[in-house]
């Protein structure tokens, strides 16, 4: 268990998203009041005053506070990407320009490429909806195009640009490439604005695209009282966008630990009930053998993943096609905790 003052410990968080924060306009005063929240009750501004020293312990960050106080900072999107940031997701967006010009078109081109990092193992490949700068008089002053390779094609359903392009595109591997067009005189002779717009705009399609339908949040409550080494306090919950109906799911089996129900959360012996977009339990250890058997915070998330993931799986596969092809779950980070 790693310990640090609380203060020190929301500017290390906010330092590292900051560093991730690829292409997004993300204010770091909004990172360290949404961070203090998954700590404590306060403002970031009153923790020293409100806590002294108090010791707080990276297994103790309430990820779903963090997201809801970034809610009413700024909006549900931006709350979307800092969780992606936080779960180790990071999108890079290079734009350069071409040598060659083609004399026959009066565009001037560039070559686009786009890497996500922290994806781990995806069972779909993502697919997005390229972004468009339409002004109101209908004129496409650029565009941003993909790749053969990249583009996804349904046929009459399919949406389509300006032009009959088609607009959906796929992340292979996590990444994707495509070209962007200027076609405006001004915007050629002085790009930074455009290609400022097509980063940030790329990022945050590809950030929605990314967005996990289900969450698994694995913490020790700081308050009233932290809870004694080896229990996890383990909550599901379900994104804004999707109406997860009531839904039974088996519970991990977890050979020394054992997973007590509420009423509200309970449909049957190790089965839960998903409850209004969420689910929540405690996880103990049980008896000797689960205290010298303790697991660890990702691995309890883990279980809990791989639990769920299967009736997400079928939600998603009779669901509007807006959220069909979204994660079902989040992506189990690999990397140490922010």
């Amino acid at each position: 268990m790693h310990n640090h003052d609380i203060r020190k410990a929301i500017l290390a968080r906010a330092a590292a998203l900051k560093a991730v924060a690829h292409h997004t306009s993300i204010s770091q005063n909004h990172r360290l009041e949404a961070l203090t929240a998954g700590y404590v009750d306060t403002k970031f501004a009153s923790v020293s005053a409100k806590y002294g020293d108090g010791v707080a312990h990276l297994d103790m960050f309430d990820q779903e506070r963090m997201a809801k106080r970034m809610i009413e900072l700024t909006d549900q999107a931006t709350s979307d990407v800092v969780e992606l940031q936080t779960d180790g997701v990071s999108v890079n967006v290079e734009i350069v320009k071409d040598r060659v010009q083609p004399t026959r078109y009066s565009d001037v081109s560039y070559r686009v490429n786009v890497q996500v990092y922290g994806l781990g193992a995806f069972k779909r490949e993502p697919i997005f909806l390229m972004p468009q700068k339409l002004l109101a008089n209908g004129h496409e002053p650029f565009r941003v195009d993909s790749a053969h390779d990249r583009r996804v094609d349904r046929g009459e359903d399919a949406p389509v640009g300006l032009s009959g392009q088609l607009l959906e595109a796929k992340l292979v591997k996590g990444h994707w490439h495509g070209g962007l067009y200027i076609y405006d005189r001004p915007l050629q002779e002085n790009d930074a604005d455009c290609l400022a717009w097509v980063r940030h705009s790329l990022t945050r399609a590809i950030h929605r695209s990314l967005t996990p339908i289900v969450r698994c949040d694995v913490f020790r409550p700081i308050q009233p009282s932290p809870y004694e080494a080896g229990v996890w306090r383990v909550r599901l919950r379900v994104h804004p966008d999707a109406a997860l109906p009531r839904t039974k799911f088996a519970l991990p089996a977890l050979a020394h630990h054992i997973i007590p129900m509420n009423a509200d959360y309970f449909a049957d012996i190790d089965v839960g009930l998903m409850h209004g977009g969420r689910w929540e339990a405690d996880v103990y250890p049980s008896g000797q053998k689960g205290i010298d058997n303790m697991m660890t915070a990702r691995e309890v998330q883990s279980a809990f993943l791989r639990a769920i993931e299967p009736v997400v799986q079928q939600f998603l596969a009779m669901s509007p096609y807006s959220i069909k092809y979204r994660p079902a779950v989040q992506f189990a980070s690999t990397s140490a905790p922010l």
